[in-house]
């Protein structure tokens, strides 16, 4: 008898601490990457970021989002953008701190002249802190996200 009491009041006190501490969500908004226009060898491509909450998630205007391009093949010099506040909300006005809508984050890329034509694939770093509407729970989050590039 005094086990089963000891092991229920066990499983209550842990689903008791797993509801007040529930786990981030490991993707809170969708990235897309998308190019605009031609790449060429030498030249400079346009890159547009969409970034969408999943329901129930709430991206902050600061700190700000970050959209990273970083060195790598083809591309011989960090890009970076970025969309968001400078300073920290009002505490009164916590709610003016989220983003209604996010418009795409534009970001333009010099390509190495001697990238060779064809089918790259890119890599984008995005950082950005979001909300929990219903937890309250609030956090930082980096992600990294693919996309191909075609040099012509």
């Amino acid at each position: 008898m005094k086990k089963t009491i000891l092991f229920t009041l066990i499983v209550v006190l842990a689903a008791c601490a797993a509801s007040a501490n529930p786990k981030p969500p490991e993707h809170p908004a969708e990235l897309d990457v998308k190019v605009d226009g031609k790449a060429t060898p030498g030249g400079t491509v346009a890159l547009q970021l969409s970034l969408a909450p999943k329901p129930g998630i709430k991206i902050n205007k600061y700190p700000k989002i970050k959209f990273t391009i970083p060195a790598q093949d083809g591309v011989p010099f960090e890009a970076v953008a970025q969309l968001g506040n400078d300073e920290p909300p009002n505490p009164d006005a916590m709610d003016e701190n989220y983003f209604k809508k996010i418009s795409p984050l534009g970001l333009e890329v010099s390509l190495d002249p001697e990238v060779a034509p064809g089918q790259h694939e890119m890599t984008a770093k995005i950082k950005y802190f979001y909300c929990v509407v219903e937890s309250g729970f609030c956090a930082p989050k980096k992600e990294t996200v693919r996309f191909p590039l075609t040099v012509e």
